[in-house]
């Protein structure tokens, strides 16, 4: 019996929502199209918060061939890096099960499947390119990891006056975070083993900044967003340096503070202007270059040793990065 999804409309697309089932040849359309069906999804109201991941099995099994990928938790593992760039549209909240008077994540903090809110993918991160930075792991329950096949892309960067100073980590990842690890040819994602990971960990670099809770318009395309604000990231010399789009209930309730940790993912090259001029600014372009490739993408994490949460993404400039010292560290994500 076929997908829930199929029906006889060609060879090129089956399901109720004309998925495309020939292998993609571009890659850009082949993430455009899992964006499309992650916001379609999200937006959905569902009986039980556990069923998210249920409902987009049928999209899911017909990505995973067009794609020529695996997914995990609903995200597709060759483009990972673009896939975890999604932002809440709705309320900043995890979603869980309850039991015993207590509540329960269903799934883990850095997928959307994670989060009982309505996500978008490419409207904040609109950008022309993303470059790797960092190489992803997955941990499973029984503590064996795997290196994750994710697609590599080489881009040349314009030259920094913070060239000598590297943004990725620092060595070699220690052996003792890895003491089993099982290559990625050898991991079958139906296994009971694999099915579901308990961590997305990574070997990266963590720097500190502030959010004071300073609000930058976005225009028109801030509309996006009915209950975030995109808030200003600054250094320590209250500069800023960064921007990152938070729900106002989040904002309200965690702000001020004086200092929030962000985590290295990838960089972006340029970012595209949706609306008409005015076009909406993410760092202080008076006292930071502006140049392609020049924005960081992170995320807003809480953590306790190497544990970490998502809480957020957003850009930081490169030479603020830098000249925060970020540390080297492995990170599993729960």
């Amino acid at each position: 019996m076929g997908s829930p999804y199929a029906s006889d409309i060609g060879n090129d697309y089956f399901g109720s929502f004309h998925l495309r089932r020939a292998e993609y040849t571009d890659t850009g359309e082949a993430i455009l199209e899992y964006k499309t069906r992650v916001m379609e999804y999200t937006a959905r109201d569902l009986t039980y918060h556990s069923d998210i991941l249920n409902a987009f099995k049928g999209i899911e099994a017909v990505m995973k061939r067009s794609m020529s990928t695996q997914f995990w938790y609903g995200l597709p593992e060759s483009q990972l890096d673009t896939a975890l760039l999604w932002t809440l549209t709705g309320a900043h909240k995890r979603r869980g099960v309850s039991a015993k008077g207590f509540t329960k994540s269903c799934f883990p903090s850095w997928t959307w499947a994670g989060w009982d809110s309505r996500v978008e993918l490419g409207a904040y991160f609109y950008i022309t390119g993303l470059r790797r930075e960092i190489n992803w792991y997955l941990i499973n329950r029984k503590g064996v990891a795997t290196l994750m096949a994710t697609e590599d892309t080489v881009a040349e960067l314009e030259s920094t006056e913070c060239d000598e100073r590297r943004i990725e980590p620092e060595g070699q990842l220690p052996d003792h975070f890895l003491a089993v690890e099982q290559p990625r040819l050898k991991v079958d994602a139906d296994d009971e083993d694999w099915r579901y990971p308990e961590y997305l960990a990574c070997w990266t670099t963590l720097a500190f900044f502030c959010l004071p809770g300073e609000v930058v318009s976005l225009g028109d395309q801030g509309l996006t967003w009915e209950n975030g604000l995109n808030l200003a990231i600054f250094n320590r010399s209250e500069m800023w340096v960064g921007s990152i789009m938070m729900d106002q209930k989040w904002v309200t309730d965690n702000l001020p503070r004086p200092r929030f940790e962000f985590m290295l993912m990838s960089r972006s090259k340029d970012i595209i202007d949706l609306m008409p001029p005015p076009r909406p600014k993410y760092f202080d372009e008076e006292t930071l270059i502006k140049r392609q490739w020049c924005l960081l993408n992170v995320m807003l994490i809480e953590r306790e040793n190497d544990i970490a949460r998502r809480l957020g993404v957003g850009f930081i400039h490169e030479d603020a990065w830098v000249e925060a010292n970020p540390t080297s560290m492995f990170i599993r994500l729960e």
